[in-house]
């Protein structure tokens, strides 16, 4: 008895610190959702959003699993639907099939959720499995602090993420923007407009009269020579702007514009 008991100690505490290290790669995710939002929900093909969807389901299934395991023990995480232990599953199994290069996916990055395998696996035993890893009726106080915890935790990150992602998200073009004269060093306007003019392929076809009518005339330099059309935006994002952005675009025997790129110094 007493062996079971510490045992099932143990076995809660490395779930517990399991979940708190998908807390990094559940904000990451929210980032990544949120960055796709837009093109996946407007005007984005069927596989964009399907490939949105899914992601969200991931996420929503992996942590309706886990506090449901914190707030209640294995009796609450027993009462989640079965499609949601299923989700979960094939996110774990199509996982592992993707690192171990079986069935890699083009549509839906999976890669990153193989650090939920072990965490699935181990929530599996935990309330499905061995009898001597269940715990009693009466659950530990302490559990629900730290579901709590978790929560709070990944609500902030995502929070504070959505607040980065709202002030560096693309821009649509305004040319008197595009021409106005940056604010601050931090004043990313211009690489966010073309963030935009080059994630939804606006300027591809473009002749370059059409390029300059809208973006007014290239950039002076001697860089980027393999390239027909630059514009320089400003410093690079970066923590530390050492070197410069740019918008470079390619044309094509027909004059008109096939690649458009953003690049750096």
């Amino acid at each position: 008895m007493v062996a079971s008991s510490v045992w099932r100690r143990v076995s809660f505490v490395l779930l517990s610190i399991e979940a708190i290290i998908l807390v990094f790669p559940t904000f990451l995710g929210a980032m990544l959702l949120l960055g796709a939002s837009g093109q996946a929900l407007s005007g984005g093909n069927l596989l964009d959003v399907l490939a949105w969807l899914g992601m969200l389901m991931a996420l929503v299934s992996a942590w309706w699993l886990l506090l449901a395991y914190f707030y209640g023990g294995s009796q609450a995480a027993r009462r989640v639907p079965q499609a949601v232990w299923l989700f979960a599953a094939l996110i774990a199994l199509f996982a592992l099939l993707d690192v171990a290069g079986i069935a890699s996916s083009t549509v839906m990055p999976l890669a990153p959720a193989i650090l939920f395998v072990p965490t699935f696996v181990h929530l599996s035993i935990e309330v499905w499995g061995l009898p001597g890893m269940q715990e009693k009726a009466a659950e530990p106080r302490g559990r629900r602090w730290l579901g709590s915890a978790v929560l709070v935790v990944v609500l902030c990150l995502i929070s504070l993420g959505a607040f980065q992602y709202w002030r560096t998200r693309p821009l649509p073009f305004d040319r008197a923007v595009w021409d106005a004269k940056a604010e601050s060093l931090k004043d990313f306007r211009r690489h966010r407009m073309a963030d935009r003019l080059v994630g939804q392929r606006q300027l591809i076809g473009l002749s370059r009269a059409e390029v300059i009518s809208m973006l007014g005339e290239p950039t002076v330099t001697a860089r980027f020579r393999d390239y027909d059309l630059v514009y320089v935006l400003g410093n690079e994002r970066s923590w530390v702007s050492i070197d410069s952005e740019w918008l470079v675009m390619r044309l094509d025997g027909a004059g008109k514009v096939s690649e458009a790129l953003l690049v750096r110094d």
